[in-house]
């Protein structure tokens, strides 16, 4: 499958953001700001916040489904003063997503149809970790299996939840360079395009709706923030 390469600018040698740890603490146990139940009729004060570890305890869960990718779970949950409530809830394996980028600074896309949204999407190369896969371990298999190039160095750039409304994901962002080619080998239901493009016209694109997928915006925003900041630094 050949690889669509786009003209960019030789730019030399490039830095980037030093890499991130990667999320250990489970999400619950991880203090967030909510407002006092007091200032709750009172209006709204910016100054007062106050921490917790839980807000929602789980009364009980019943699965419903799991499939190969997805399973669906229904909590039912303990709201604040007594209220009980109900969560559908989508479990999904961490994943990571994956930015290379060559000497001349293209990136490498992919593009694939996408059954949910009944589309042809131009994305980042992303997938699923396997049952105790390191997360770059992962990061390095996903980006053979679907461009078939191999990356001397690798970044680690953040870690996020992908729609944490209904859904456990957490995605991990890495930026790959020092690139060889090679052949991709997809899995047999994907039928992936390798697309070359130039880093610079990535926030047109994403302007002009040609990148539509939420977290290959962001992994590319990502690697854009992380060169502007380098450049001023080296001002």
């Amino acid at each position: 499958m050949g690889v669509q390469r786009g003209k960019a600018p030789l730019a030399g040698e490039l830095g980037w953001c030093p890499p991130r740890p990667f999320l250990s603490t489970p999400f619950l146990a991880r203090p967030v700001l909510s407002r006092p139940k007091e200032l709750a009729s009172g209006g709204w004060s910016k100054e007062v916040f106050f921490f917790m570890t839980t807000l929602e305890p789980t009364i009980n869960s019943k699965r419903i489904y799991k499939g190969r990718v997805v399973g669906l779970r229904v909590d039912t949950v303990q709201l604040a003063e007594g209220r009980v409530s109900q969560r559908e809830l989508v479990e999904h394996s961490p994943s990571v997503a994956i930015v290379p980028l060559d000497r001349e600074r293209n990136v490498l896309l992919v593009r694939q149809y996408r059954k949910a949204v009944e589309q042809t999407l131009l994305e980042v190369t992303a997938g699923g970790l396997e049952e105790g896969e390191a997360p770059e371990d992962g990061a390095r298999r996903e980006l053979d299996e679907e461009t078939g190039y191999i990356a001397g160095h690798w970044e680690h750039l953040a870690s996020f939840f992908l729609s944490p409304g209904y859904c456990d994901e957490e995605m991990h962002v890495f930026l790959a360079t020092e690139l060889a080619a090679g052949q991709p080998h997809p899995e047999s239901d994907e039928n992936i395009e390798v697309v070359s493009v130039p880093i610079y016209s990535i926030p047109a694109m994403i302007q002009r709706g040609e990148i539509r997928d939420a977290k290959s915006i962001a992994a590319l925003l990502l690697v854009l923030r992380c060169q502007e900041t380098t450049q001023r630094g080296s001002l």
